[in-house]
């Protein structure tokens, strides 16, 4: 029997629906995005010509971005974002007294600026910030594993391991924070801590040799002062650093890859960094790729660095290997695309990440032992 014309066109109508509104929401995020360079330049700031706002490959799945319109040499200034148009605790931040202090002082941060965000998104119209508050309305929800659909979370965790807050961190950390998940889940998202920087919060995020910025400190001077470390060519994007900026103090130490998970939703580029804090003794270790498309594992062997992993180590890091080669994900079932992607994407970076660590690490000790009969 033939479908009736009018049924088998259906599913392309539907897909038909669903680009369409995609575009829809793209052109809305880009015309808000804009609409803050306005706001940043009437506010004294610096938007350069060279730059424009756009996606990667002018694809509405992938984030907005800044991207090189011309050729920009290497400290060229890029943007500058007055102190006034960021939404920040200022005075009222919390300091850590020391180290044993800096979780705490972080999570009273946090949630400090997500009730002082709040106050703004419900302000609306009359917020002072309102291009910024527009902006940070639209932002599509169930972007970071905290605010994915329950499906998902269980999915993502059999990959993470026991002790991981990437799903959870809001129960674990913010139970007393008098906000909406919502909220607080934006302001880690889009946050420095103590601040909310518009303009700044669309630069995406990549080290080694990708990184093509650096910035003076977010409180220095008057404004926020971005330049390009590089020569950065049109049509290339522009990137920043989250986890080893010049604001991070002893960030890059224990927080890493799935970190950048749990605090962004995605899954970092080469280089990556993993941490295993609840170790003894702790691990961290880098993959990066050269030049020629090999995988290179780097540990920090200083004086007093992590090292390279003892046997015990090394066994976990095997038995953690084994776990993850044992998951199968056959079938998305009713978990959301998006976090399906995100999910099989980060699997597989554990996967490579540790089975590279583990072959670095034993071939480590045997160039010892090697060395140490002669």
């Amino acid at each position: 029997t033939t479908m009736p014309f009018s049924y088998s066109i259906f599913p392309f109508v539907l897909l038909l629906l669903a680009v369409t509104l995609a575009v829809a929401e793209e052109q809305e995020d880009e015309k808000l995005a804009n609409a803050i360079v306005d706001w940043i330049r009437k506010e004294g700031g610096y938007f350069s010509s060279s730059l424009k706002i756009g996606r990667l490959h002018d694809d509405p799945l992938n984030p907005l971005g800044l991207f090189a319109s011309q050729d920009i040499e290497p400290h060229e200034s890029l943007l500058i974002v007055p102190h006034s148009t960021f939404i920040s605790l200022w005075d009222e931040a919390a300091e850590d007294e020391d180290d044993d202090d800096s979780d705490e002082v972080y999570v009273q941060n946090v949630c400090r600026l997500a009730q002082k965000l709040d106050v703004e998104l419900k302000l609306g119209n009359d917020s002072y910030y309102k291009p910024f508050v527009e902006y940070i309305q639209n932002q599509k929800q169930g972007q970071i594993p905290a605010t994915w659909s329950e499906e998902g979370k269980q999915a993502l965790g059999q990959v993470l391991p026991e002790d991981s807050d990437v799903i959870d961190w809001t129960k674990r950390h913010f139970a007393d924070c008098n906000v909406d998940e919502t909220v607080l889940a934006l302001t880690v998202q889009r946050g420095y801590d103590t601040a909310l920087i518009p303009v700044w919060d669309l630069v995406n995020h990549r080290n080694g040799n990708a990184l093509n910025t650096e910035n003076d400190p977010m409180y220095s001077n008057d404004a926020l002062q971005v330049r390009a470390s590089k020569n950065i060519r049109k049509g290339e994007e522009i990137f920043a650093t989250y986890n080893e900026c010049v604001d991070c103090r002893e960030t890059p130490w224990y927080w890493g890859t799935p970190e950048i998970l749990r605090d962004f939703g995605f899954v970092e580029g080469f280089p990556q960094r993993w941490i295993y804090l609840n170790q003894d003794p702790e691990i961290l270790f880098e993959i990066d790729q050269n030049d020629d498309g090999e995988l290179e594992v780097e540990w920090d062997i200083e004086e007093d660095g992590y090292g390279v992993p003892d046997d015990e180590g090394i066994a976990f890091l095997q038995s953690e290997l084994k776990r993850l080669q044992e998951l199968h994900f056959s079938e998305r079932g009713s978990v959301p695309q998006h976090e399906w992607n995100t999910i099989l994407q980060y699997h597989k970076a554990c996967i490579t990440a540790i089975s590279e660590a583990v072959k670095s690490a034993v071939e480590y000790h045997q160039e010892e032992e090697d060395t140490d009969e002669l």
